[in-house]
């Protein structure tokens, strides 16, 4: 059975946000490169459709407007949403 791959331009977008910003990779050992690197090996290990649609049915029936299909991935997302939100502070105190 085919896998399921996330939408590649998700991995270019992530791979290219340092890239905007220096004309290189992020560096490895930051938040975008970590989340950038796992997001690569996410997208070529591809998931089973069937877990897919269990977490989505699932979703579905208990009314969760997000579904996670990559648990494992908590940390790196909650720091790319502190980044995300100290950089709306520092606009906003402008």
């Amino acid at each position: 059975m085919p896998r399921v791959r996330a939408h590649p331009h998700r991995r270019e977008r992530a791979q290219s946000a340092g890239a905007l910003r220096s004309g290189a990779a992020p560096d490895p050992a930051s938040a975008a490169g970590r989340l950038a690197a796992e997001s690569a090996r996410l997208q070529q290990a591809g998931l089973d459709p069937a877990y897919i649609a269990a977490r989505t049915l699932t979703a579905i029936r208990e009314d969760e407007l997000y579904v996670f299909s990559h648990p494992e991935m908590h940390d790196e997302v909650k720091e790319r949403f502190a980044a995300i939100v100290t950089a709306m502070d520092k606009a906003a105190a402008r």
